[in-house]
């Protein structure tokens, strides 16, 4: 991630420079360790950093650690419902949230322990966004015992706004 660099656009970057200093605008590596090359404010790689991090970017990127999310290509006119999807299969399919009713306990993927300050500016009321975490998760593993599809955008609308209504019905 740091070893190996590319000429994007005449700046150079590495993979540590396009996840920690783009995509998770200027955030430190999970180690604590500063791994990106950008040279402090006047860096002009800085124009090229996210408003605002996303922390689905954690169920797209793959370092190679086993409880890293499959490789997957992504594009930019669909990258709202492509990140939305690969966290509904990661959640789901890919062992980030396993339930363990009979002992009342709730097991993690590692990225959420790694990324926890991420997560955490992106969750504000946990307790409210877990419940519906969780029936996303068993709606969909009642429906199907394999990964979500790629659905259609106009099937993926419908799907959102069914999964709102179902959602606000159950918080009344």
């Amino acid at each position: 991630y740091a070893a190996v660099a590319y000429d994007i656009g005449g700046r150079i970057y590495t993979l540590n420079d396009i996840e920690h200093g783009i995509l998770r605008r200027g955030r430190a590596a999970p180690s604590g360790i500063a791994v990106t090359t950008f040279n402090g404010e006047l860096d002009a790689r800085n124009a090229c950093r996210v408003a605002r991090p996303d922390a689905r970017i954690h169920f797209a990127l793959n370092c190679g650690a086993k409880s890293c999310p499959p490789i997957r290509f992504y594009e930019l006119e669909r990258i709202e419902e492509q990140l939305t999807l690969a966290t509904r299969n990661y959640i789901v399919h890919n062992g980030g949230v396993e339930v363990d009713l009979s002992n009342n306990v709730v097991r993690l993927s590692r990225i959420f322990a790694w990324y926890a300050s991420d997560f955490a500016s992106e969750v504000p009321h946990p307790r409210q966004s877990f419940p519906a975490l969780l029936r996303q998760r068993d709606s969909a593993q009642a429906q199907q015992q394999r990964p979500l599809q790629p659905p259609s955008p106009t099937r993926a609308v419908e799907e959102e706004h069914a999964a709102t209504a179902a959602d606000a019905k159950s918080a009344t």
